[in-house]
């Protein structure tokens, strides 16, 4: 494998000038992209989140699972307190976040991740999903790379339901470990939201182009785009049928991009914001001149009817973020309109992300996209990564990854529609 790697690197170099080694590394390298990662197979454990008609109260009910297990139990969550801004996040390196917001909020209390994820596993595993959660993993995990995937399925037309859904859910920890840890760093036990979709999404699976759109306004920080936009493009350079088109940050220009490239894979790399009170994210695009124009989620969604997109990547503060309080509509948010819009998934933030841990996320999960990971594995993948490069920062809990409720993507993204 690595002799076939350089000779590939080799012949890439002459195939700038020779027609002949253009199309022997096109084939060797398409050969050597679908060797590198034998793709996991998941089980679905769906958990519908819903409110109780009677009391008001919350409601955990188990829908899909390996074994056709069913059940249902109350959802308590009372002993679950925790901070309304989560600005532990990202501790020190808040100045180099891709957030607008200029000052740190103040904690209302001391948090602490491990309790809180322990909390959020016992409120959740109790009774007949407990069993079932048992049972279904060493079922699935019987064969080599196979996986249970818990999709927390929300409804959220159910006003008390958003702010459930708000919560810092990546930090849930394996029930039945000696030392628990969150199940969404494990690629045995991926973590994946679900929202149900208004409009039916495309069933293609893997993407076949992929627009970046690098926004930078004149009045923001500066970022690091470029070197996000390089790692990204080479991630696919060796991947035979996918071309990696890019853009400035002008939403005037998109329609025109997404067309021109054909893409079926959107990566935004920028600013953006949520508000707290009215429940609307936005993104930062340019505006032509030396200021910012601020999108919400629905001018968005608006401007990406008619594409048949497989996946929107949202790099950028809050974009993932929802309403922590009732009353304000949880669709206002860009992930979630995005999802109800029509598309089958859109990986997001929902803190702020800091511009080194945005770099390096985006490198690792196009990386593993590439090489054919399924796109939950990717983002385990990337989480890690974020881990690893910043140990003493919970920034890996802030990518969020949302699918529509009947759709599973695939494990061929080099594959073509």
């Amino acid at each position: 494998m690595q002799d076939e790697s350089r000779l590939a690197e080799l012949l890439r170099h002459l195939g700038r000038e020779d027609g002949v080694a253009a199309q022997l590394v096109r084939r060797l390298a398409g050969r050597v992209a679908a060797e590198e990662v034998e793709p996991w197979a998941y089980g679905d454990f769906v958990v519908r989140i819903t409110a109780d008609g009677a009391g008001g109260g919350l409601t955990a009910r188990l829908e899909v699972s390996p074994s056709g297990a069913s059940g249902q139990a109350p959802l308590d969550l009372s002993k679950c307190s925790a901070s309304t801004s989560f600005a532990h996040v990202l501790g020190d390196r808040r100045v180099t976040a891709r957030d607008v917001r200029r000052t740190t909020p103040v904690e209302e209390e001391p948090f602490c991740p491990q309790a809180f994820g322990q909390c959020l596993s016992d409120a959740l595993f109790t009774g007949r999903l407990r069993d079932a959660w048992m049972a279904d993993l060493g079922r699935v995990q019987g064969g080599a790379r196979t996986g249970l995937r818990l999709r927390l399925l929300f409804d959220l037309h159910h006003p008390s339901v958003a702010p459930v859904a708000a919560l810092p859910w990546e930090l849930i920890l394996d029930p039945f470990t000696d030392a628990p840890a969150p199940l969404c760093l494990d690629p045995r036990t991926p973590l994946v939201r679900t929202v149900p979709a208004r409009v039916q999404a495309p069933r293609h699976t893997g993407p076949s182009n992929v627009l970046l759109v690098r926004s930078q306004p004149p009045d923001q920080e500066a970022l690091k785009l470029e070197r996000e936009k390089q790692l990204i493009a080479d991630s696919w350079e060796r991947v035979p049928g996918v071309r990696v088109g890019d853009g400035v940050g002008r939403l005037e220009d998109l329609r025109r991009l997404l067309e021109g490239t054909g893409a079926r894979v959107l990566h935004f790399m920028g600013h953006g914001d949520f508000n707290a009170r009215s429940g609307v994210g936005v993104l930062l695009f340019e505006n032509g001149g030396d200021g910012s124009f601020e999108v919400s989620a629905r001018s968005l969604t608006e401007q990406l009817n008619g594409f048949d997109l497989s996946l929107v990547v949202l790099a950028s503060c809050r974009s993932g973020e929802l309403p922590r309080r009732g009353g304000v509509s949880p669709f206002a948010s860009l992930a979630t309109a995005l999802v109800r819009g029509g598309r089958p998934a859109v990986l997001a933030m929902q803190y702020p992300i800091s511009d080194p841990g945005a770099v390096r996320f985006s490198d690792r999960l196009y990386r593993g996209l590439a090489a054919g990971e399924r796109l939950e594995t990717a983002v385990t993948e990337a989480r890690l990564r974020l881990l690893a490069c910043f140990p003493d920062s919970l920034e890996w809990i802030t990518p969020v990854l949302y699918l529509a409720g009947d759709i599973e993507l695939g494990s061929t993204p080099r594959s073509r529609p």
